[in-house]
């Protein structure tokens, strides 16, 4: 009969679209996994970089308090 479909072909089909689907959870686990490191990685860099970068250290030129860092003020344009 023309058409049909052996058995072990049906079985065979079934076989490889498991290993697709398992296949591709891992990866979308793997990727879950990758992306909150990411995150993670990127909020201590945004962290430590802030601290730094942000804060006038005594001495130096601002405009305001807020543009020196924590423990210092904005007096005549400069930090101390």
């Amino acid at each position: 009969m023309r058409g049909q479909i052996s058995a072990e072909v049906l079985i065979l089909l079934v076989v490889i679209i498991g290993v697709v689907i398992i296949v591709a959870s891992q990866l979308l686990q793997t990727a879950g996994t990758a992306a909150n490191k990411i995150d993670e990685k990127t909020g201590e860099l945004f962290e430590k970089t802030g601290e730094g970068a942000l804060g006038g250290a005594q001495g130096e030129y601002c405009d305001e308090t807020l543009h020196c860092k924590e423990s210092l003020s904005c007096t005549e344009n400069i930090c101390s």
